[in-house]
């Protein structure tokens, strides 16, 4: 065997092996990337599936927050809870929803600024849980932050759409005022809304006041609910109504999906490809 010969198939080794390190980085490496991810409560890896995901984040109250995850499981998701301090651990991209617990901020600051930015950046829909959410809503300067809520009690709510999707699918809410959420009257932020604006969607008008809105959604993205309250402490309509506008903002909102594996496969037949193509160019170059 000559030395040109040796040459040649050496170079064909090398592309080879750069093939196989090529087609794991375009094809197996985004599929493992966007199917796990590490959630540190659990302490485990947990993978996605075709069930729709929420990323639920909380600070202190893990009891609350593990009530909740309870109810979502049982009713068809899988849920991973988040403690705050965890979040840039996290890859928030594999979820099809965040869910920011009501114990993660009191006022006008949520977290740091790395945390928020982590979040934002996910393009996810997020629902954010009374004090905590309307404080997170904060940082992202929306209208339905913080600085535009005042701090008020209740347990029910006059809905304002009754024709929206969120009072209809998957279960239909009864048409009545007031709607009872709760089974005894809560703490609530509720949002001022003196004159309605295109990118606000009004919903749930607190039964006390006729501008402010206990559940609102801002850019069919954004979502306050109002209500300080457990799963235990919803009735039977609140806890539907719950269901419905996470259900709603999962299926509302445009969102990065996980790459489709025809497209993946399409990459990795090229880079297999690769070292046919430029073998067939270096035994010309040698002739």
């Amino acid at each position: 065997m000559n030395m040109d010969v040796l040459k040649m198939n050496r170079r064909k080794l090398i592309l080879l092996e750069g093939s196989v390190v090529l087609g794991f980085i375009l094809f197996a490496f985004p599929i493992f990337t966007i199917s796990t991810t590490y959630v540190s409560t659990e302490k485990q890896f947990i993978m996605a599936s075709s069930a729709p995901s929420v990323a639920y984040i909380y600070r202190d109250s893990f009891t609350r927050a593990n009530e909740y995850s309870t109810f979502l499981i049982a009713n068809g998701y899988v849920v991973s809870l988040i403690n705050m301090t965890d979040i840039l651990s996290v890859n928030l991209n594999i979820f099809d929803i965040i869910i920011i617990g009501d114990d993660t901020s009191y006022g006008y600051n949520w977290g740091t600024i790395e945390q928020v930015r982590a979040i934002n950046v996910s393009s996810k829909p997020i629902l954010g849980m009374s004090y905590g959410g309307s404080s997170f809503f904060e940082q992202l300067s929306l209208n339905i932050g913080w600085g535009n809520t005042w701090e008020s009690t209740g347990d029910s709510l006059n809905i304002t759409n009754a024709d929206h999707q969120v009072f209809n699918t998957p279960t239909a809410i009864p048409k009545i005022n007031p709607l009872k959420i709760c089974n005894t009257t809560v703490d609530l932020r509720a949002v001022y809304v003196p004159v309605p604006t295109s990118n606000l969607t009004l919903l749930g008008q607190e039964t006390d006041s006729a501008t402010h809105y206990p559940l609102i959604m801002q850019f069919d993205k954004y979502a306050l609910w109002g209500f300080n309250c457990t799963v235990s402490q919803m009735t039977t309509n609140g806890t539907a109504l719950y269901l419905n506008l996470v259900n709603y903002l999962i299926s509302a909102s445009s969102k990065p999906s996980a790459p489709i594996p025809a497209f993946e496969l399409y990459y990795l037949l090229i880079a297999l490809l690769i070292p046919a193509i430029l073998s067939k160019r270096t035994i010309k170059h040698l002739n």
